[in-house]
């Protein structure tokens, strides 16, 4: 991949570029293809990623976020979440996916001020917790892909149910 190629889009807001379109010139194959299955994934399930800020995505349902996408510097992905919702999850999650949600729970530091609090998730109190996006996934692969399709699912469920 040529240089130019290997930088992330630079296109000011007004463009507000497809990650389709910004992956393409920026993720390896692999990551690429994991990003496109999810993608397919998020059309079947009527939901599109919606620009949000450079080389951030939104998926948004009822014009709440479900996640962010986000495409890095380090030629990869990563899907974010945020802590609402969290406390509705009980109802709709079995015990492995609550592992799955607890061992991807992200330490703080994604900021200079992002201190970290101690979180109850799903009834588990966690220390030291990204108090901004506590949940997030890099490079989502093969189980992990599968974790994360249900977990959009709750939280669109969850989105319909509540509000």
């Amino acid at each position: 991949m040529s240089e130019q190629n290997n930088k992330l889009s630079k296109k000011p807001r007004e463009a507000k570029p497809k990650v389709e379109d910004v992956a393409m010139n920026h993720l390896e194959e692999d990551n690429l293809k994991n990003l496109f299955i999810f993608l397919e994934f998020l059309k079947s399930i009527k939901l599109n990623p919606r620009w949000h800020a450079t080389n951030s995505w939104s998926i948004n349902h009822k014009d709440k976020k479900i996640c962010y996408i986000q495409l890095r510097e380090e030629r990869s992905w990563k899907i974010m979440h945020n802590s609402l919702l969290f406390e509705k999850y009980d109802k709709y999650v079995d015990d492995e996916l609550k592992e799955f949600i607890w061992n991807n729970m992200d330490s703080p530091g994604c900021a200079p001020n992002c201190n970290g609090k101690r979180m109850t998730i799903m009834d588990k109190k966690i220390d030291e917790v990204c108090y901004c996006w506590p949940f997030k996934i890099n490079n989502a692969d093969g189980a992990t892909l599968e974790y994360l399709k249900k977990i959009i699912e709750i939280r669109k469920n969850i989105i319909a149910d509540w509000f």
